[in-house]
């Protein structure tokens, strides 16, 4: 646990909050009581998966998560710094994490304080499949092969949602189970309008969401101990 503190202190004097994350965090927050204010029933919805779960929420994770995102070399001198493998990846997932909590909180906030109580589930959901799909992002092997692979999961697949469920349901008049699965881990906050139509109930489809996220952070520390940075921390 120590070890892992030292990793997080380390990622937070390295600029894990810089200027320009701050400045997002104020405008995100601004803009989301905004929209929640200013809009109403399904366009409510519609602005906050267009202008957040699509923009905002990915931009304010990506300038984090492209600062854990390390190049080999840069992580194996991590590793030898902190003599300790698992520090290294689990203190990357933990900076991740508190990287968000200012955000996902005072928009839970937000959403409470609004009446908007059916958002709250699938913001913390979003955030957590996030820190899921860092993991990943922590294998590769150049900050360059991490944005173009944050830019596809964090924004593309989330911009299919609409074109994908929408024809779904007019093939066949519901969403079945795996795509139901798929964007409520996927797109949490956009799917809030078709829970009519899915086959998974949307408590079941948020808590399959978080049961993935864990198996996707396992299997990915799994592959990080079978890279080099395990055998760096034996030295």
């Amino acid at each position: 646990m120590r070890k892992i503190k030292n990793v997080i202190k380390w990622y937070m004097k390295s600029g894990l909050f810089h200027p320009a994350v701050t400045i997002l965090l104020v405008i995100t927050t601004l803009g989301f009581y905004n929209v929640l204010e200013t809009y109403r029933d399904a366009m409510k919805y519609t602005m906050v998966y267009t202008i957040f779960e699509l923009t905002l929420f990915p931009l304010y994770v990506l300038s984090t998560g492209l600062h854990l995102a390390r190049s080999p070399i840069i992580i194996i001198f991590e590793v030898n710094v902190f003599k300790d493998w698992r520090s290294v990846f689990l203190g990357k997932l933990v900076s991740f994490v508190l990287s968000w909590i200012p955000l996902v909180s005072i928009t839970c906030l937000i959403a409470y304080a609004t009446g908007e109580h059916q958002l709250i589930v699938p913001l913390i959901t979003k955030f957590i499949v996030y820190t899921s799909l860092l993991a990943p992002a922590i294998l590769l092997k150049s900050q360059k092969a991490a944005l173009l692979y944050f830019i596809t999961i964090y924004m593309l697949i989330p911009i299919s949602a609409p074109i994908v469920l929408n024809g779904a349901i007019q093939a066949h008049g519901k969403i079945d189970a795996v795509l139901s699965l798929l964007f409520y881990f996927m797109s949490p906050i956009f799917i809030i309008s078709y829970t009519d139509y899915t086959d998974i109930p949307a408590f079941k489809g948020y808590t399959l969401s978080v049961v993935i996220s864990a198996l996707i952070i396992v299997a990915s520390m799994e592959m990080f101990r079978k890279l080099e940075y395990a055998l760096e921390s034996a030295h």
